[in-house]
Parts: C-alpha cells; sequence; structure tokens
C-alpha cells in the first residue's frame, strides 16, 4: 500500500511540476545559465581526443569549435535547462557546455563525436590548428599530385 501511494505521489508530483513549468514557460523566456568557461583545447576521454574551442564570440551568441582541422562557428541555442548548448545545423555539429565535462555531437545520427571532455591547460588552439595542418599536408600532397596528373 506505501509502495502504491509512493508512486502516486511521485506521479503526481512530476505532472504538477510539468504543468506549472509549460505555463511559466509560455508567459516568459527560459533563464539561461552563463558560465565562465575556458577557451582553448578540450582532451576528450570517448571518440575524437582533441577539440578546440574559441570563446572570443560568445558575446554575440557563438563559439568557435575547432574540431579536425576545421572551425566551426556555432550558435548558442536556448535551452530548457538552461545550460549552453551551442549549434550549426549546416555542419551538424551540437557542443553542450558542462563546467566538469562537454560534448561534441552529431546532429544528423545523434550520437556522440567527442565525450567527456575537459579543459587541457597545458595545449594552445594554435598547437592543436597546427597539429591538424602537419597531418592533412601528406594527404593534401597526394590528392594535388594526383590532379596535376589527371
Amino acid at each position: 500500500m506505501v509502495r502504491k501511494v509512493g508512486i502516486g505521489c511521485a506521479i503526481w508530483l512530476i505532472a504538477a511540476q510539468w504543468a506549472y513549468g509549460a505555463t511559466q514557460n509560455e508567459s516568459s523566456e527560459l533563464p539561461q545559465l552563463d558560465l565562465r568557461l575556458p577557451t582553448g583545447v578540450y582532451r576528450c576521454a570517448y571518440g575524437e581526443p582533441l577539440v578546440g574551442i574559441d570563446r572570443s564570440t560568445e558575446t554575440n551568441g557563438a563559439v568557435k569549435v575547432h574540431y579536425q582541422g576545421r572551425v566551426h562557428e556555432l550558435r548558442r541555442e536556448i535551452s530548457k535547462s538552461g545550460l549552453p548548448r551551442f549549434s550549426d545545423e549546416a555542419a551538424g555539429l551540437l557542443w553542450i557546455d558542462l563546467p566538469w565535462k562537454s560534448v561534441l555531437l552529431n546532429l544528423r545520427n545523434e550520437r556522440p563525436i567527442a565525450n567527456d571532455c575537459t579543459f587541457a591547460p597545458e595545449l594552445t588552439l594554435a598547437q592543436l590548428d597546427k597539429g591538424h595542418a602537419a597531418e592533412r599536408s601528406p594527404q593534401e600532397k597526394r590528392v594535388k599530385k594526383v590532379a596535376k596528373n589527371h
């Protein structure tokens, strides 16, 4: 009997909170958190090992994500939780910022690209970009060589 009452109360509380939140959110904008997180390279435990975040453009509602040798500008989205979410629909990227870890998601297949990312103060964006340029240059040379032969 106690268990049934406890579950019933929990369901009632969830429904009341949802209804209250729905009416409150219709009349006012959702509050968004303003977390002061660092600019730089984030080391990720799963997926892509390093992701760069440039927050110098965050004042106009965007961050630049350095990922696989490219720079993508992601715009801030309104989120129900208030946590910072930045996305670029064209590139299919979503960056979710948390103080303790962040995640880069692929919007097309809804899977993480880089997960459990934490700030790596020992690395800079310049080092990250230089490393990706070095990785790409042999491949680019092969592409140019093949293009000349055709």
